[in-house]
């Protein structure tokens, strides 16, 4: 088993020891990948999990809905224009109270 996240895809990553003599050697800097139980779309799985995506879901709620994209929803950008507040019909109206 290679120390690979399987829900970031987090791999080793490689670089140098350097000694007090300034001597490079190399080395590896391995993941901290734990063994858990967890729920990925819909069905519990044993995974190993990085540390940093354990931090992740604690913070993250369980069930997370997000908004179908479509044209709809999106907000067009608004163009400038030279009407002021005063002007609108809802500003020079009397107010009732």
């Amino acid at each position: 088993m290679g120390a690979r996240c399987n829900v970031c895809g987090r791999r080793p990553q490689y670089g140098s020891k350097v000694s007090h003599s300034n001597r490079h050697t190399n080395r590896r800097f391995k993941v901290n990948v734990q063994h858990r139980r967890i729920v990925l779309d819909g069905v519990a799985r044993n995974v190993y999990v990085c540390t940093r995506c354990l931090r992740t879901m604690v913070k993250v709620p369980k069930e997370r809905k997000r908004a179908p994209k479509s044209t709809a929803t999106r907000v067009a950008p608004v163009a400038a224009t030279t009407t002021t507040a005063a002007t609108t019909p809802e500003a020079t109206a009397p107010a009732t109270e």
